[in-house]
């Protein structure tokens, strides 16, 4: 890995460690991922060990839509003109 990769990388968990919570830290890594990788959802789920079952402890959506926007793929260009 290059130096300048690694320096995106640490720049970005610096920035997650200054966050107030988990949840907010997971926002700023998946904001930053946005560039470089392609997601339509994201999901963090917690065992339940009560009742042994998934629980949904945090969801992201529309990183795709960012890439849509990039490629001029956007809602205001499919619109169709009358």
């Amino acid at each position: 890995m290059d130096t300048e990769t690694l320096s995106q990388i640490h720049h970005v968990y610096q920035q997650a460690l200054q966050q107030q919570d988990w949840k907010a830290a997971l926002d700023t890594l998946f904001v930053s991922l946005r560039g470089s990788f392609v997601f339509d959802n994201a999901a963090l789920y917690l065992l339940d060990s009560k009742h042994n079952a998934l629980e949904g402890a945090y969801a992201r959506a529309g990183a795709r839509q960012n890439r849509r926007s990039r490629s001029g793929l956007g809602r205001r260009n499919c619109q169709r003109s009358l």
